[in-house]
């Protein structure tokens, strides 16, 4: 008889050697399966191409029906020379493994490579975008205009532009408008050195420190930075006087200077501002069919001497030097549309000018002295007597702007040819300039006039 304590001895026994059996059953499965446990990353190094067994089939059976594991990246197939086994080799690399392998890119598999949310795929490689944004470019200068050019795309970047002027670069551009008052921290000083009109009537010399010193009383006003002429009419007086047997005629300049012009010659002799009847000349009194200008008339010499004939009436006045009326188109008619009337707001030199209408006007055909050239401040002044804060008519020739953007334009005030004017008192000099020649042979003779006479600051 077994008793109860060997029958539960032999019970312990049996469930050792089944769970022996199991474990040695496990060992030997795993081995047949290639160790199908282990991590793919173990089994499977980057650029490996390996067998995966997946079935064990008996020496002499054939393939199964199919050896795909639902993998795009194996290529899956029965291996009849190792005891038809499904073998599976694996793709590297293999766009749509999730896994970005060597040779892969993000212009070659964006699935498995894609770019940070910062970044982008350029010429493919995943880079960084430099701004989406004018913001993302701020340099916190305020003296700069930072933009985004080609925002949020590969060739995105950023572009600082300097703004002029601007205060808080400590620069003081004063060419460009900035003096003491509007930016004071750019070192701009308190004054500019120079002689200016402190008040009305006094002129002086302002140091940077803003005191006055050399003062000194102008009996007819201060304008600019010196004190002003007398205010006289420009143009002839019609006072006439004999220089030989010449008959000469007064031109009255803006500072009230004046000086004689040659008028007419009298082939009889003259006397008291006249030619004189009979005489030498045979009973000539002029120069036959010679013109002369008397008052608003244009007059001409009988063909034999004898005397003036008026031939025209001018309705602004007659030019004593060019013997005819003056040529003064005051509105687009007169000249085919090429006018148009504004007022001056500024006076730059002898030759430039501001407008009402915020443009800079360059007077065609002359050329006047430069601020660093002798002659610049007289210059600057005449043209300022003859359009400041005056209506002027402007005329265009060929040409509309120069090269920096100024319009091109001959230019008029109350009649006056202001261009003309400029050369014949001596404040500047023709100077042609092609293809801009219209009145160029006026101009020239203009400055012939002004040499031979002296005038202005050229020629004194």
């Amino acid at each position: 008889m077994t008793s109860k304590s060997d029958k539960v001895v032999l019970i312990v026994i049996l469930i050792a050697i089944i769970v022996v059996t199991a474990v040695l059953a496990n060992t030997i499965f795993s081995k047949l399966r290639g160790n199908a446990g282990a991590p793919l990353s173990e089994l499977y190094p980057t650029g490996a191409v390996v067998a995966i067994p997946t079935e064990v089939v008996e020496p002499g059976e054939t393939c199964p029906n199919s050896c795909d594991d639902q993998d795009n990246c194996t290529k899956d197939y029965c291996n009849e020379n190792t005891s038809h086994e499904c073998a599976h080799e694996r793709i590297v690399p293999c766009c749509g493994n999730s896994i970005c392998e060597v040779d892969e890119s993000c212009g070659s598999c964006l699935d498995d490579c894609r770019c940070s949310h910062e970044g982008l795929c350029c010429s493919g490689e995943c880079r960084n975008v430099e701004c989406y944004s004018d913001n993302d470019c701020e340099d916190n200068n305020r003296c700069t205009m930072d933009t985004c050019k080609y925002p949020g795309t590969c060739n995105a970047s950023c572009f600082s532009r300097p703004i002029a002027p601007c205060c808080g670069n400590g620069i003081c551009e004063r060419n460009l408008g900035e003096d003491y008052e509007s930016c004071a921290e750019d070192g701009c000083p308190a004054c500019s050195s120079e002689w200016g009109c402190r008040d009305e009537y006094t002129k002086g010399y302002q140091s940077s420190d803003c005191s006055w010193t050399l003062l000194s009383y102008c009996q007819y006003g201060c304008k600019g930075r010196d004190c002003k002429p007398p205010d006289c009419s420009v143009g002839y007086t019609y006072e006439r006087r004999c220089n030989g047997d010449w008959v000469q005629i007064e031109y009255r300049y803006w500072n009230c200077k004046t000086t004689w012009v040659d008028w007419y010659y009298c082939y009889g002799g003259c006397r008291g501002g006249e030619c004189k009847v009979g005489g030498e000349g045979g009973g000539q009194i002029c120069s036959p069919n010679s013109l002369r200008c008397n008052e608003n008339w244009k007059e001409k010499c009988k063909s034999d001497g004898s005397g003036w004939i008026k031939v025209k009436y001018c309705d602004y006045k007659c030019d004593p030097y060019w013997k005819d009326c003056i040529i003064a188109p005051l509105n687009d008619s007169d000249t085919g549309g090429k006018t148009e009337t504004l007022t001056v707001t500024k006076v730059i030199d002898g030759d430039t000018i501001d407008l009402s209408n915020g443009e800079r006007v360059r007077l065609i055909g002359i050329d006047a002295p430069e601020y660093y050239e002798s002659c610049y401040s007289e210059s600057k002044e005449e043209l300022e007597h003859l359009v400041l804060s005056k209506p002027v008519t402007l005329e265009k020739d060929v040409s509309e702007r120069d090269k920096y953007s100024r319009l091109l334009r001959y230019v008029y005030a109350y009649g006056t040819f202001v261009n003309e004017a400029m050369v014949r008192n001596g404040y500047a000099t023709a100077w042609a300039y092609e293809p801009d020649t219209k009145y160029s042979g006026r101009l020239e003779n203009a400055e012939d006039y002004a040499r031979v006479h002296n005038a202005g600051c050229f020629w004194s």
